[in-house]
């Protein structure tokens, strides 16, 4: 399935995170956030006190209940998956590296990013960079009202507010595909409140959910295919030396699942237009095949009755 313009949002979460470790003209935009005893205003919104962060450059700093230990496992686990980005997949790599740096950003702890923060931050990757962001980025980011990080359900997250409350973040990509069934994809929407969450693959039950995952096939009794989307979209080496890479990789495998976030589509199927919600995804960063790459970016997408595994082999 081409994804074209959907890649978008996770590619300006990278801008923006890049950007905030690289500028110094542009100052400290993480901050604490404590909440008040009257936790909404009556427009619905969080009433926040925003207080700077210490400055402090003590080697006992402890920043929202992370140690030095934590800081250098967050820093080797970035660099890592940066370092096994290929050529051959540099959509799929690049959202698998933003979902590590969202994951990452994630353990700092409970604080929120604002809109003026985010723009403040393209204005600063342009200055940095010396280049121009196209317009789309802006409009999208417009649509952003705050970024809050932390933890739900024991498991770090990451929530998107729309300025829009009832409409949410729109994304348009109105792309005519010749890929059978699939005659459109429309656009992207991210609802306001959709979540983010995140937990490593990092046990002998998740990995073997992980495998389950990526082994089974995903069939709908009583309808033919001919009737539906491709159902399984996984590339052909995707279960190529699975084992012995969740064995020896140094990178630790994430299992995402999202909640408010689809895509809308345009088939030719008995189901016409379809949307499309993202459900569970994988990252599995630096697999090989001999000298080739394999695809790190799993997810698995369901509209109505029908789910879909797909591949990012882009």
């Amino acid at each position: 399935m081409a994804l074209g313009k959907f890649i978008q949002l996770p590619l300006i979460l990278s801008i923006l995170l890049i950007s905030s470790s690289c500028s110094k003209d542009v100052t400290t935009i993480v901050e604490k956030q404590e909440i008040s005893s009257a936790s909404e205003k009556s427009e619905g919104a969080l009433s926040v006190e925003r207080v700077p962060q210490s400055t402090s450059s003590s080697e006992n700093q402890v920043l929202h209940g992370l140690g030095l230990e934590d800081y250098e496992k967050v820093a080797k686990q970035i660099f890592l998956v940066k370092e096994s980005m290929s050529e051959e997949f540099p959509v799929g790599d690049g959202l698998t590296f933003t979902m590590y740096i969202l994951r990452y950003l994630a353990e700092v702890g409970d604080y929120i990013l604002t809109n003026e923060d985010v723009s403040n931050l393209l204005v600063a990757f342009e200055k940095i960079s010396g280049e121009k962001l196209n317009d789309t980025i802006y409009e999208t980011v417009s649509q952003i009202k705050t970024l809050k990080f932390g933890k739900k359900n024991g498991k770090h997250s990451v929530t998107i507010y729309a300025m829009d409350k009832k409409n949410g973040i729109l994304i348009p990509i109105n792309e005519v595909s010749d890929e059978g069934m699939v005659q459109e994809i429309q656009y992207a929407k991210i609802k306001d409140k959709a979540e983010i969450t995140f937990d490593d693959v990092d046990s002998k039950l998740k990995r073997k959910a992980l495998k389950r995952f990526l082994t089974e096939k995903i069939t709908i009794p009583l309808i033919s295919e001919t009737m539906l989307p491709p159902l399984n979209q996984l590339h052909d080496d995707i279960k190529f030396d699975l084992e012995n890479y969740l064995e020896e990789t140094k990178i630790i495998p994430l299992e995402i699942k999202t909640e408010g976030i689809f895509i809308k589509i345009d088939t030719s199927t008995i189901f016409d237009e379809m949307k499309f919600y993202l459900r569970t995804l994988y990252t599995l960063p630096g697999r090989k095949k001999g000298d080739g790459a394999i695809p790190s970016f799993i997810m698995r997408i369901r509209a109505k009755l029908v789910n879909v595994k797909i591949s990012v082999d882009q």
